[in-house]
């Protein structure tokens, strides 16, 4: 399967609470389904996968979805390279204007009601993305 690659960092898991787990299930959720649902191909991949979020996924049959699961970290994961990664955050400065099948564009799966700013940010910026 090829397309456009949208990985999920749900490294942030650890710094939520059991309902803002369930909240970013539900929201994985959706946007599987209605990406599912558009002309684009997309690569779906989630990263630091396990946890409460897994497990909710679970309830959801997600392993039936074609998404690729990894539980390393995604600085960890071998199937990315760092200067093919974009962090997409709304706490940075540049703005995307195209987008480019060669490039892996990274959403922080973070659900902050109290905004934690620059969590991914700076997660991007420590790794050089």
């Amino acid at each position: 399967m090829s397309g456009i690659k949208l990985v999920f960092d749900l490294h942030y898991q650890p710094t939520m609470f059991d309902s803002e787990l369930e909240i970013l299930a539900k929201q994985l959720e959706e946007t599987y389904y209605l990406m599912y649902k558009v002309k684009h191909t997309f690569m779906y991949h989630f990263t630091s996968f396990g946890g409460k979020v897994e497990e909710l996924l679970k309830l959801k049959t997600c392993f039936k979805w074609h998404i690729h699961y990894s539980n390393k970290d995604l600085f960890e994961c071998d199937k990315f390279e760092v200067k093919d990664m974009i962090y997409l955050t709304s706490d940075a400065d540049d703005v995307i204007e195209d987008i480019s099948p060669d490039k892996v564009y990274i959403i922080g799966g973070i659900v902050d009601p109290l905004i934690k700013y620059n969590l991914s940010k700076d997660r991007a910026d420590k790794h050089h993305v």
